[in-house]
């Protein structure tokens, strides 16, 4: 049987880049390293593979059935689907772009709460406090 050279002793996960980016993750300056979160919701939505853009022909498609389920919600509710009058877009992206724009869209919650958890200033309350405060 043949050795596997490729084991280091000092490093058992060396095999298994994510672990090491998962690693710098929890390792980096500041509450969140968002370079690294980025690479690594990326890995995972690509599974480590290149990935080809949206097929333009597809993202017309799209497009069409979203202005044939606007007009169809309009018709059966009687309600304006855009706001102020625009009409309801959609965006076809790759996971990639997927995972990228979820990251920026959550960023400013997930700052927030990494900053009240290093700050020790984080409190659980129960649910029933909670629903007495309201």
């Amino acid at each position: 049987m043949a050795s596997d050279d490729s084991f280091d002793e000092d490093n058992p996960f060396g095999g298994l880049p994510f672990l090491g980016d998962l690693g710098k993750l929890f390792n980096a300056q500041g509450p969140i390293a968002w370079d690294v979160a980025r690479q690594f919701a990326y890995q995972i939505a690509t599974e480590g593979k290149p990935e080809a853009n949206v097929d333009p022909l597809q993202r017309t498609k799209l497009a069409e059935l979203v202005r044939v389920a606007e007009l169809h919600v309009a018709n059966i509710t009687s309600l304006e689907t855009g706001s102020s009058g625009q009409r309801v877009s959609l965006e076809a992206a790759t996971r990639s772009e997927w995972a990228s724009a979820t990251l920026e869209a959550y960023r400013p919650l997930l700052d927030r709460l990494a900053e009240r958890l290093t700050q020790g200033t984080f409190a659980f309350r129960s649910y029933d406090a909670v629903c007495s405060n309201s």
